[in-house]
């Protein structure tokens, strides 16, 4: 069975909501700005001109990312999750193919996504996409070090 990537619908704001949460509260913590966003993402995300989908796994959302629009044809692959039952089956794996993609052709902008250097799975991801590393900085918001990576 395959997964299927389907475009926001106010019917799955909940799913986004919970599956985001339940990912920060196991590898982080829910500061304010991701409340504002995963409370009510159709206003902070697509309202302001980003995009969240949706990974569908047979019948389930099971999965989500959105891009945030940070400057004119520049935004932030985030919000990316995948519910703790569908782990493994390479669903994040077809999420950011999918992200890539869509970014490179449909709507033609530049994308990038900042990563926790601690969270390996979607690192060794990204390394075997053979991307680009930008910057290597610390942020106070995760108390340690991540990597940005650009996406063309």
């Amino acid at each position: 069975m395959s997964v299927c990537i389907i475009a926001f619908d106010s019917i799955y704001a909940n799913k986004f909501k919970e599956l985001n949460a339940a990912w920060l509260e196991k590898y982080f913590y829910i500061e304010a700005k991701d409340t504002v966003l995963l409370d009510d993402c159709k206003n902070s995300i697509i309202n302001n001109n980003g995009y969240t989908f949706f990974a569908e796994y047979p019948s389930k959302i099971v999965g989500c990312f959105s891009f945030i629009k940070m400057e004119e044809n520049c935004y932030e692959l985030c919000k990316m999750a995948v519910d703790f039952k569908y782990q493994g089956l390479k669903i994040g794996q077809e999420l950011i193919k999918f992200a890539i993609q869509y970014a490179k052709k449909a709507i033609g902008i530049k994308l990038y996504c900042i990563q926790a250097l601690n969270f390996s799975t979607p690192c060794i991801f990204i390394k075997s996409m053979d991307l680009r590393k930008l910057i290597l900085k610390r942020t106070c918001r995760m108390q340690e070090v991540i990597l940005k990576w650009n996406y063309y």
